[in-house]
């Protein structure tokens, strides 16, 4: 719990307990003045006796307002009685209020709980009772009209002080008061409509003499108090059950959808924004991050952070000393239910994106044995995970894990680990699917092939390391000159090839220009030497140049390569018709 945290619940049991004292000290007067006034002692006696179980029961309007009966009970006695008769039912009802609700849970505890209700409700009665004797009573009226004012301004006083208690509890717990406050209205209203006829039925049937009338009413309303109240809570646990119910699949789902992306070939970082959009959707969260490391270099891959609104975010740099403590510490799910009360680990600090977060769940990714990475849901509301919230995250880790080994898996089998390009046995695999479909859908394509014209006096002067080095960054200047559909692929050695989908001659050369370019432009350093050559392209479409296979394609492309080589190289030719 923090200092303002504490603070605030110091000041709220402090003003729950003034609140009583005050009460108790109206109470104090009440008993002292009772014997003087006239003798109601039977019929308040009846009254206390069925007005103190309505404490324990309320009339459920609709889910989110709730009347307690004993506001019916108290109106009532501000009609009837003198007042000290009245302050004593209201004194006993709060505090009885407290007890029988024992089991909820209160801020303040007993004590404190039964103070305020005390208070309000004695408060509540006086303020009636003096409304009622300078209205009704016109022997009294000038007497009472300045008391009946003074009471209802210190009640309204008093009820303007609890609402802010209450907006700013829900402020805290980071719920909207705009909810509140109409629950509040609506409260009020409904108070108007069904508390104030209850109230007048019980008081003309005790002041009419009609005690068994009277005794019929209020063990009619008591027992209607009971059985819409037990019907409120089978209709909450109906709704409860079915609202968990609805989870769990959802759960379920979403477990399907990441198992899917075993077999689907995403990349590791698609398959983690799959993993987020799913985590989002089955627990409540103001973020969600989700992170993936290098395992060799400790260093962060890449990152999806989501807010509550779905917006990107990053956070910030975790640096390799704090994730190589975290992975070598073993790591394991977590589950923070209250931040105020439990740190979260420091390597892990730096994620928590608002110092408003209460509750914190994370689990590692796990591949091949090794955590690369994290899944992390964080809320602003207090205690929403539970151990069953915590298995499922762990549950969808474990699942994203494998499914990343897969995609990295895949990736080893269809990539060449030096450039990043495709190897030359899933181009050709691609090829063959373009095929297909441009013989469905007659749509043409273009097949180039490239080689470097001075890649071996790199190789020769500056060793294979620096060759190393410029054929990674010529494969990250392939990638970056091509469309998202294109296919680049290593062909071996110093010579590459690119399918390329719906694209003519035009196109092609178009393309092929901008990577002769790029490829002209790009120097490596070396030293005090820089390291730079041309590259020579050639071009083959389909269907001109197609004689029948996929190879014969590729060969009319590596003729027209040849062909640029040999006509003076850093140029581009297109196969012969």
């Amino acid at each position: 719990m923090t200092r303002m945290d504490r603070a605030t619940s110091i000041h709220f049991r402090l003003y729950c307990l003034l609140a009583g004292a005050a009460a108790s000290a109206a109470l104090a007067a009440a008993l002292i003045a009772l014997p003087s006034v006239p003798d109601t002692g039977t019929e308040a006696l009846l009254f206390t006796l069925l007005a103190i179980p309505s404490a324990a029961l309320a009339y459920v309007v609709r889910p989110s307002i709730t009347l307690p009966l004993d506001l019916s009970y108290l109106l009532a006695a501000s009609l009837l009685f003198p007042m000290p008769v009245v302050v004593i039912v209201a004194f006993l009802a709060g505090c009885a209020a407290s007890v029988l609700s024992r089991r909820e849970r209160r801020p303040g505890g007993l004590l404190a709980a039964a103070g305020l209700n005390a208070a309000t409700l004695t408060a509540m009665a006086v303020a009636a009772w003096l409304t009622v004797e300078a209205l009704w009573d016109p022997t009294a009226q000038a007497g009472l009209l300045a008391p009946a004012a003074l009471a209802l301004a210190g009640f309204m006083a008093l009820v303007l002080a609890h609402i802010l208690m209450m907006l700013l509890a829900s402020l805290m717990r980071g719920e909207a008061l705009l909810q509140q406050v109409r629950r509040y209205v609506g409260s009020v209203l409904a108070f108007d409509l069904l508390s104030v006829p209850i109230s007048l039925l019980l008081a003309l049937n005790l002041r009419d003499g009609a005690g068994i009338g009277f005794v019929i009413l209020a063990g009619l309303a008591l027992l209607g108090a009971f059985l819409l109240l037990r019907l409120d809570r089978a209709r909450s646990d109906l709704s409860s059950a079915h609202g968990k119910l609805e989870r769990r699949i959802e759960e379920l789902r979403s477990l399907n959808v990441i198992g899917l992306e075993l077999t689907s070939g995403l990349s590791p970082r698609q398959i983690l924004e799959t993993v987020a959009r799913e985590c989002v959707k089955i627990f409540p969260y103001d973020c969600c991050v989700a992170a993936v490391f290098d395992p060799e270099s400790l260093e962060l891959q890449f990152q999806i952070v989501r807010d509550a609104s779905g917006t990107a975010q990053q956070i910030p740099q975790v640096s390799s000393t704090e994730f190589a403590g975290w992975v070598l510490g073993g790591f394991g799910p977590l589950l923070i239910r209250d931040l105020r009360k439990q740190t979260v680990p420091g390597p892990l600090r730096a994620i928590v994106r608002s110092p408003r977060v209460r509750a914190f769940m994370a689990s590692p990714l796990r591949v091949e044995g090794m955590i690369v990475g994290l899944l992390c849901m964080q809320s602003n509301r207090e205690d929403p995970y539970d151990e069953h919230a915590l298995s499922v995250l762990t549950a969808l880790a474990l699942q994203a894990g494998m499914a990343i080994e897969n995609a990295r898996n895949y990736q080893r089998a269809t990539r060449d680990e030096l450039t990043g390009l495709y190897q030359r046995e899933y181009f050709f695999q691609r090829l063959q699917d373009e095929l297909l479909r441009s013989s469905r859908y007659r749509s043409p394509f273009a097949i180039l092939m490239l080689d470097l014209d001075g890649f071996k006096m790199i190789n020769d002067v500056y060793g294979h390391l620096a060759g190393d080095r410029y054929l990674r960054a010529l494969g990250e200047t392939i990638r970056a000159n091509l469309r998202a559909a294109d296919i680049p692929g290593r062909f071996g050695g110093e010579e590459f090839c690119l399918l390329l989908p719906e694209t003519d001659l035009p196109g092609a050369q178009v393309i092929a220009e901008r990577i002769r370019a790029a490829v002209a432009a790009l120097q490596i350093r070396e030293g005090r030497e820089t390291l730079k050559t041309t590259i020579s392209i050639g071009i083959a479409v389909h269907p001109q140049h197609f004689s029948g296979t996929a190879s014969s394609l590729v060969g009319a492309a590596d003729e027209a390569l040849y062909a640029a080589k040999k006509s003076g190289r850093n140029r581009i030719i297109a196969a012969a018709a």
